[in-house]
């Protein structure tokens, strides 16, 4: 192995120029493969945000739910009828849809979700919503989420300044009377937060005693599977109980399968991986072309096609492995960028630079394994 290595660097850096052409294309390779597979768990975790902050271990949704923004009410006496179940400690209805905002500086108007629910059930564990539960009970006010888009005006710099903001929402005047942090997502651009009775006025249109979601929080100690057996057994056809995990999960399937935005990401790695390929193969191709004389007279003093298969796989996986250092470094900036421009959630993870990583050196292997062929058909008599 310690000649063969050798071999296969020099080899490469003989010719700088090829070599840093190589680990350029390798480089864009592993950059597109990372940025398209953090734009796909982006889009999974914000899509799931809300989610995540569930004040509780149980969620009743209708059988109906899709995701979100396509969802079929549901009663919210089912919640009362939850109640009956041992081990059952509170539940809370919870509330959601688009509403028109209008940036109280630009006079713009945008979509923004409201979400709706009694502060004092702690339905969802949002900071803030606690200390301002007595103020969110008022008519007309309503919690601003710090994580949406700019597009909103400067609502939080305007409220640590200690000014006092009303905005129109759903062409009504409210009151922002505090901050909290959700984040956009690729389901909305930003969020409120309003109590079950300014829901109410919102949206008039909308039946009062129906719900997206209800929230059931156990006792300590309560079996999550058994209870929730027990609530379906007692439930209505009309209603579906998940555990927090799959009600989750029931949300990131859907941006998977129903939606094409899943399948381009996907696609976009694959390309990267191609893209990556084709260029590691041109370039050993090559260099095997242009040394082909030298590796006939290696099998002329005796060294087997395996050995020197090896010279040409270790040229792939040294390739590789320069590629990919400045590939993950400036998927690093991509995601920096995309986070101070959108808000999505990016962020590297070990799985996913270790996946890349071997991705990159698979790709690498494969283009080898290609190249090899004009290394094994390699003649000594070629050399004369």
């Amino acid at each position: 192995m310690s000649f063969y290595q050798p071999l296969g660097w020099r080899q490469l850096a003989h010719e700088k120029k090829k070599l840093l052409a190589a680990i350029s294309g390798i480089a864009f390779a592993v950059t597109l493969m990372l940025m398209q597979l953090g734009f796909k768990d982006a889009l999974f975790v914000s899509a799931t945000l809300l989610h995540r902050q569930l004040g509780g271990e149980l969620v009743l949704i209708s059988p109906l739910y899709e995701a979100m923004l396509s969802t079929e009410g549901l009663p919210e006496r089912r919640l009362q009828q939850a109640l009956a179940v041992d081990g059952v400690e509170r539940v809370a209805p919870v509330r959601w849809t688009l509403a028109g905002w209008k940036n109280p500086w630009t006079m713009r108007r945008r979509s923004i979700l409201v979400i709706g629910f009694d502060p004092a059930t702690e339905a969802l564990l949002l900071p803030d919503v606690a200390a301002n539960q007595s103020a969110l009970q008022r008519p007309r006010t309503l919690l601003f989420d710090t994580g949406s888009r700019a597009e909103y005006g400067p609502v939080a710099e305007e409220l640590r300044n200690g000014r006092e903001l009303q905005v129109e929402l759903q062409k009504q005047d409210f009151d922002v009377v505090g901050l909290t942090q959700l984040g956009s997502s690729f389901v909305a651009d930003g969020n409120v937060i309003v109590s079950a009775r300014n829901y109410a006025r919102l949206f008039p249109e909308l039946d009062p005693f129906h719900m997206d979601a209800g929230i059931i929080k156990l006792r300590p100690d309560t079996d999550v599977y058994a209870t929730r057996a027990k609530l379906a057994a007692l439930l209505p056809a009309d209603t579906q109980v998940l555990t927090r995990s799959e009600f989750i999960q029931l949300e990131t399937d859907f941006w998977a399968r129903a939606t094409p935005i899943g399948f381009v990401f996907l696609l976009g790695t694959v390309v990267g991986f191609i893209v990556g390929a084709v260029t590691v193969y041109q370039i050993l191709y090559t260099d095997v072309v242009h040394h082909l004389s030298e590796y006939a007279t290696l099998k002329a003093m005796g060294c087997s096609n395996a050995a020197l298969c090896r010279v040409v796989v270790d040229q792939g996986l040294i390739l590789s492995l320069l590629g990919y250092v400045p590939g993950f470094a400036a998927a690093l900036l991509i995601y920096h960028a995309a986070v101070q421009s959108t808000g999505v959630p990016m962020a590297m993870t070990w799985a996913r630079a270790v996946a890349v990583l071997g991705l990159s050196m698979l790709m690498s292997v494969i283009s080898a394994l290609l190249a090899l062929r004009r290394v094994q058909q390699a003649d000594p008599a070629d050399i004369f």
